[in-house]
């Protein structure tokens, strides 16, 4: 593998939309807090569609018989659509909920065709679209970096070859050294999260498990823990 794909391996990737989970993860907010922003409008999530049959149409008024419904057109759209409060407090009440509308602007509607069968969404299919990610970390990161937990405090030498973290020391081999350095300089995202087989075949290893390259070093553990799907990390 050349060095601009073990550099890219190291990059974050911009997607047009997230899980919520990678979102959760990436905040470090408990799960609890999600659904008390996304049932009360304040976190938008979305799911993902293909080719679903909708009916797309305005809210107008009349003074003699108030609001009515104008449609549009009738399309079949493919993409993320959002999702109202009602149905997001009814998913994650009873862990999955059928959808027959969207959320839309106020004088707006989205609904499902009347011929089509209603959208079963489940916890699994939720999103979280790029744009609506960028704005509540505008809203919710001064707050969260307030709450969020202290970093055991790190320290090396210039070359990687001594580190200590949280108060325990280790003295690392050249390989070693070169993966806590990366850890350390390049993390993938602001999680500090590393695809290990990526990073150890930068650090010039010819392993692909952490530990075998560590297993001189008995803790380990306390200098670099595991995502179990990996990816790897400086312990936090």
């Amino acid at each position: 593998m050349n060095d601009y794909f073990l550099g890219m391996a190291f990059m974050l990737i911009e997607k047009d939309y997230f899980t919520l989970v990678e979102v959760l993860e990436h905040w470090q907010m408990p799960r609890r807090d999600a659904v008390y922003l996304a049932e009360n409008g304040k976190l938008r999530l979305s799911v993902r569609v293909f080719h679903l049959r909708c009916e797309v149409g305005g809210i107008e008024e009349d003074k003699d018989s108030g609001r009515f419904r104008v449609p549009y057109q009738f399309k079949a759209i493919s993409g993320l659509l959002e999702l109202w409060e009602r149905d997001v407090h009814a998913l994650f009440r009873d862990g999955a909920v059928a959808v027959t509308c969207f959320h839309t602007p106020p004088d707006e509607y989205l609904d499902i065709h009347e011929d089509a069968e209603p959208l079963v969404v489940r916890e699994a299919d939720l999103l979280v679209s790029h744009d609506e990610r960028r704005r509540v970390e505008a809203l919710l990161l001064p707050r969260l970096a307030e709450s969020a937990p202290v970093a055991p405090s790190f320290n090396h030498s210039t070359d990687y070859r001594d580190v200590s973290i949280g108060g325990v020391s280790f003295t690392l081999g050249p390989i070693q050294a070169q993966v806590v350095r990366l850890l350390h300089r390049h993390p993938l995202d602001k999680a500090g999260w590393c695809c290990g087989k990526a990073l150890l075949a930068k650090a010039g290893s010819n392993s692909i498990r952490m530990a075998d390259v560590f297993k001189s070093q008995p803790n380990w553990r306390k200098l670099i823990e595991s995502d179990r799907r990996g990816n790897y990390r400086l312990c936090r």
